[in-house]
């Protein structure tokens, strides 16, 4: 145990390397810089993690992402870690994940989703006061779940806002 926190606190003191874990339910995103020292520092925390908790990384289903990385410091870094390149945008818990700031094209999803979840309630004849509800309490949290993690564009709140208020005063239509 005290060899991980020595190789967490080697990257801590590195200024090279600024690590941003975040961990999930049996998965790891990281986001450092892409140079050879970084990946070698980042391995090896891994490596000592491993030896001191018994679990280990599974290359074949583990990508690594780059952005702004030369092609040579790409390559060997693919090289070393056993990763397989992947290409943004990804999606991860649902969410599109990009090197690049959330276009309407990328919200396309977040519509689908409102839209989805007024269908499923179509059927059923609900008064205002319900429709009301169901779009306070389940439709907003939608867009606030994504808000809170990206700026959405203003023509994507817009449309959106707009399908809430067709639910709302077009008997739920």
């Amino acid at each position: 145990m005290v060899q991980v926190l020595a190789t967490f606190k080697e990257i801590e003191e590195s200024d090279r390397v600024i690590p941003c874990p975040f961990f999930f339910y049996y998965d790891t995103l990281m986001f450092y810089r892409g140079d050879k020292e970084s990946v070698t520092i980042i391995l090896r925390a891994f490596a000592t993690f491993s030896l001191a908790s018994g679990l280990e990384m599974n290359c074949e289903k583990s990508k690594i992402y780059f952005n702004g990385i030369g092609k040579e410091d790409t390559t060997y870094i693919i090289r070393v870690s056993g990763f397989k390149e992947g290409q943004f945008p990804i999606r991860y818990l649902g969410i599109p994940i990009s090197h690049k700031r959330m276009d309407i094209g990328d919200c396309s999803r977040l519509v689908e989703k409102v839209v989805l979840r007024i269908r499923s309630w179509g059927a059923r004849k609900l008064s205002y006061a319900g429709r009301l509800v169901l779009v306070k309490a389940v439709l907003s949290q939608l867009h606030c779940f994504w808000s809170r993690i990206f700026i959405i564009p203003l023509t994507v709140i817009d449309r959106i806002e707009r399908i809430y208020r067709n639910y709302l005063w077009n008997d739920g239509e």
